[in-house]
């Protein structure tokens, strides 16, 4: 989430944590232009220390293409100023994607300029990785943005997301995976705390736990032979198999198959049909794939609903029965405060602020009992769910 990242800086030993932004403090114009040119600067410094651009086609930046979440919203000149410091007054960092065979390249790049100041207006603090080994698919950084004679400053958080380019610019699917609609963004003035983008990756996850589990399956562990099995389990209890898996980085796999004897017969076990987890599955990356997957009667015009939180509601009403919708709604309240006694295992997403964390998970599951029928007897669940989760909390 934004302005969550703290970093050390390699040089000084100083710690140094992001700060949400004031845009009217700063102005959006400024702070936009200033983002630009700090990455056209190591843009430039990329080619001029290694012969490697790390965006190709700088343009990409320019009109705000290469930006996802809310930042794509903000580097948007269609929307003005005053609509969008209404509904979202400061910024939390800045989400910039990074074609994912120039990860060496951007790492190298940073190390170089740490500590240095890069434009009139910004000095590069560091990230948060010890080292490239380190990097899954995002490096985080802050950077010190200064306005103004007096030199009012703040620490700016910028997320490099190392995704899937094709023709100089991110595919369709790393779009897809790292998006935040504006109209969800819109939401949040009647729900307070909403945020579209974890909301709505967090709701695909759910539809595919509740379309895609095997009620009369059971996961054996990955060592099992047909002659030797060993039940799986999570939290001491054995558990139904999942089959498909979403991954924002990666896109949906099957994670589980068939477990069979040698003769290729299914494995029962209590009449349980045994499932393995699947090795080396590939990835599937188109977007109406994978919405039919979840939905498998939508028409292609109806791919729109997909890409966002609120018109998620229009096709989980539309195509899925009550029994789906509630299953969907359970696993959903696992992802946001599910915990048990010697950890939290739903993911903190302020992680010392549990009252914004509360804010932004609530207004979510507020408004998916509100945009489905008959699942407001949950309220009482969620109540008790999210009291048990923040007693755990990492600032209590």
């Amino acid at each position: 989430m934004g302005g969550n990242v703290s970093i050390i800086n390699r040089f000084t030993g100083v710690q140094t944590e992001a700060d949400k932004i004031d845009i009217s403090l700063f102005g959006r114009h400024f702070i936009k232009k200033e983002i630009i040119e700090f990455l056209r600067e190591i843009n430039l410094l990329s080619f001029g220390n290694f012969g490697v651009f790390i965006w190709n086609d700088f343009s990409i930046i320019e009109n705000g293409f290469a930006f996802n979440g809310s930042t794509e919203a903000f580097m948007n000149d269609n929307i003005k100023d005053e609509d969008f410091i209404f509904i979202k007054p400061y910024l939390g960092d800045v989400d910039v994607t990074v074609p994912i065979e120039k990860k060496q390249i951007l790492w190298d790049i940073l190390q170089l300029i740490e500590n240095e100041k890069i434009t009139n207006n910004i000095k590069y603090l560091g990230n948060s990785k010890d080292s490239l080994n380190s990097i899954s698919h995002q490096i985080n950084t802050i950077v010190l943005l200064s306005k103004g004679a007096n030199s009012i400053s703040v620490n700016l958080q910028i997320d490099f997301e190392l995704v899937h380019y094709k023709d100089n610019k991110p595919t369709k699917f790393s779009k897809f995976a790292h998006s935040s609609s504006w109209e969800d963004m819109k939401l949040s003035k009647y729900y307070k705390g909403l945020k579209g983008g974890v909301s709505h990756k967090y709701l695909i996850r759910s539809l595919f736990s509740a379309t895609s589990t095997i009620s009369n399956g059971i996961v054996v562990t990955p060592k099992s032979l047909p002659n030797k099995i060993r039940i799986a389990k999570k939290n001491g209890k054995p558990y139904h198999p999942r089959i498909k898996r979403f991954s924002v980085d990666m896109g949906v796999r099957d994670a589980y198959e068939v477990f069979k004897d040698e003769d290729g017969n299914d494995i029962f076990i209590n009449g349980l049909r045994c499932y393995k987890e699947k090795q080396n599955s590939e990835y599937e990356q188109d977007v109406y794939k994978i919405a039919s997957m979840i939905f498998t009667n939508i028409k292609r015009d109806e791919i729109k609903y997909f890409w966002s939180f609120n018109g998620m509601f229009y096709l989980i009403e539309k195509y899925l029965d009550f029994e789906t919708k509630e299953r969907t709604l359970k696993r959903f309240l696992d992802i946001l405060w599910e915990s048990d006694d010697s950890k939290n295992i739903a993911q903190e997403l302020e992680k010392y602020d549990y009252k914004t964390d509360y804010n932004i998970k609530h207004s979510a599951f507020m408004y998916f009992i509100e945009h489905t029928k008959g699942l407001s007897n949950y309220k009482k669940i969620a109540e008790e769910m999210s009291e048990e989760y923040y007693k755990k909390y990492s600032n209590k």
